[in-house]
């Protein structure tokens, strides 16, 4: 078997970065790093997974000595949940969201979802990871009794913000998906999740299991979400650079958002790839009936690299116009 030593391992992970380790190697519990020769704390995910990488690629036997302990993400989410606190700071003002229209009475929902859900006056319904909650009041409007839940509080508390000065009957819950049964009691008819959310989960069966708990027998769940196979691209859609399969944590480090990319901000992020076998198997191995599965080959909103706006008003990848899928969406079921 082969062998490497600490600090050669290092350097060959971090060329030219030595200065700045030793006052990030230290005794901490957000991720351990396992091997028969080498047992390490990092303090920075962001550096295991790092090393993983690196171990991954040069060890031909590494799936027999090598063990990454990937279920433990508190560190993940603690980086995550920091990371999307600084972009409501940004996302408050910018033109993308709009919130000054929106509090003027434009519906942050699109002609997808509102169709795909339907009528929902009288209904209850719970929205999973709701940013700061213009989706979640704009349901409101549409005559239903919403909560909405985010992992920010920054986020949180912005919509609390927009939801008193609208004078809108809506709840919002700080809360981890995965921690919502602690945080929040009873059951919807709908269950509601859209753009940019499950990437932001390693383990779907779990949040399945969050959705079927809170989702009343008869009730709906709805997502509509940009497709897998974009998530495979580099930015700039010219490459494929990440796996389809949910094989291991994406982790970035990025600034700006998708709202300005030239936003004073910088973020250490964790995510996750989820092909369609997962995402609808997650769905029905908790004995939901799926009713809808739809693609398209556009996007509502102009949030990625490279993008072009057709007469429809929907945005495609240039050059790459109706030949890749950009979004899906699911409709399913919960029995009586």
């Amino acid at each position: 078997m082969q062998t490497i030593g600490l600090t050669e391992l290092l350097r060959l992970c971090f060329p030219g970065k030595n200065h700045l380790l030793s006052v990030k190697i230290i005794s901490a519990d957000w991720r351990r790093c396992r091997i028969p020769w080498l047992s390490l704390d990092f303090k920075s995910p962001s550096i295991c997974v790092k090393i993983c990488d690196y171990l991954r690629a040069s060890f031909k036997l590494l799936n027999l000595y090598f063990c990454f302990m990937e279920k433990d993400y508190p560190g993940y989410f603690t980086a995550n949940k920091e990371a999307w606190n600084k972009r409501t700071g940004v996302h408050k003002d910018s033109a993308f969201y709009d919130l000054a229209a929106f509090k003027a009475g434009k519906t942050a929902l699109n002609k997808i979802e509102l169709e795909g859900v339907g009528p929902v006056k009288g209904k209850s319904l719970l929205h999973l990871q709701c940013h700061f909650g213009m989706d979640t009041l704009s349901w409101a409007r549409e005559g239903a009794t919403v909560t909405g839940v985010d992992l920010s509080d920054a986020a949180i508390a912005l919509a609390n913000e927009i939801n008193d000065e609208l004078q809108l009957d809506a709840r919002f819950i700080c809360s981890n998906v995965y921690d919502l049964k602690e945080n929040l009691q009873g059951q919807f008819d709908i269950v509601f999740t859209s753009y940019g959310t499950i990437g932001w989960l390693p383990d779907l069966d779990k949040w399945a299991g969050i959705v079927n708990h809170f989702l009343k027998p008869g009730g709906t769940f709805y997502i509509a979400d940009f497709h897998p196979a974009l998530w495979m691209m580099d930015d700039r859609f010219s490459t494929i650079k990440y796996d389809y399969f949910n094989t291991s944590v994406i982790a970035e480090e990025n600034t700006g958002s998708y709202t300005d990319r030239e936003a004073p901000i910088r973020t250490e992020e964790y995510s996750w790839n989820h092909p369609f076998s997962e995402i609808l198997m997650s769905l029905i191995n908790q004995g939901l009936t799926i009713t809808l599965f739809e693609e398209y080959p556009y996007s509502p909103y102009n949030c990625f690299n490279n993008l072009e706006q057709g007469a429809d008003g929907m945005w495609r990848i240039k050059g790459m116009e109706g030949k890749l899928p950009m979004m899906y969406a699911i409709k399913a079921v919960k029995k009586i």
